[in-house]
C-alpha cells in the first residue's frame, strides 16, 4: 500500500486483518482518527475464542505466525474524532484472550520505521504482540483544546520488541509506557518535555 493520499477521516485510513508480506510506505494521511490498523485478530473475538482440544503443544511449531510486514516512510497527523475520542496512529494488536486460555505468543516481525507522526493523543499502541521494532520514527504531541491523557507509545503484554533512535517530542503522560511483557529493549531514543515519564514500566 503505497503513495496513497488520505484526508479528514474520522475512522480508520488503514485496516489489515491477519495478513503477512505487506508493506504500506510513503502515504500521507491528515487529519484521521487512526492511520493504519494491523490485527491478528478483531477486539472482539476475545469473547468466541476456542482453543484445539488437543491444545498447541503437537502444532505450535507448524504456525506460519510470521507477519512479515513493514510500515515505514508515511507522514501521518491524527486528530481526535467520533470514532476515536482517543485517537492514535498506529495500533498492532495481536490477541486478548482470558487467562485461561493457553494460546501460543504471536510473532509479528512488523518494522515500523521512518515515519512522521504528529498525534494529539497516542502514536504507537501494541496489544499482546512480539518482535515488533519501532527505529527511527520522528514523533511529536500536537497540543489540543481537548486533553488526551495517552502515552507517545504504549505497550501491554508485548515481548520482544525494540523501541530505538526515535525522537519523541512532547505528550500528557509518557512517552513510552511499558506494561506487562519481556525482553523489551529501549534505547538510543531522544526524548523531549514528557508531562509524566520518558520511560515508564509497570509490572512484566
Amino acid at each position: 500500500i503505497t503513495g496513497n493520499s488520505f484526508y479528514d477521516m474520522s475512522g480508520t485510513a488503514i485496516v489489515l486483518l491477519n495478513h503477512k508480506s505487506c508493506i504500506i510506505e510513503n502515504n500521507t494521511m491528515t487529519n484521521v482518527g487512526c492511520a493504519i490498523d494491523f490485527k491478528y485478530m478483531t477486539d472482539y473475538e476475545n469473547a468466541n475464542f476456542h482453543v484445539p482440544n488437543s491444545g498447541y503443544a503437537g502444532i505450535k511449531n507448524r504456525l506460519d505466525d510470521n507477519a512479515n510486514t513493514i510500515i515505514r516512510n508515511n507522514n501521518i497527523t491524527v486528530v481526535g474524532t467520533y470514532y476515536y475520542p482517543e485517537p492514535y496512529a498506529i495500533q498492532i494488536f495481536g490477541k486478548k484472550l482470558e487467562k485461561s486460555y493457553s494460546h501460543p505468543d504471536y510473532n509479528y516481525t512488523v518494522k515500523i520505521t521512518d515515519n512522521t507522526i504528529k498525534t494529539v493523543g497516542s502514536a504507537v499502541r501494541l496489544t499482546d504482540v512480539s518482535g515488533i521494532f519501532i527505529g527511527s520514527n520522528d514523533i511529536s504531541y500536537e497540543n489540543d483544546k481537548y486533553n488526551y491523557s495517552m502515552d507517545l507509545i504504549w505497550l501491554s503484554e508485548s515481548s520482544q520488541v525494540t523501541i530505538t533512535k526515535n525522537k519523541l517530542t512532547g505528550t500528557k503522560q509518557n512517552s513510552v509506557y511499558i506494561s506487562g511483557g519481556s525482553g523489551n529493549e529501549v534505547s538510543s531514543n531522544t526524548i523531549k518535555k514528557p508531562s509524566v515519564s520518558g520511560v515508564y514500566v509497570s509490572g512484566g
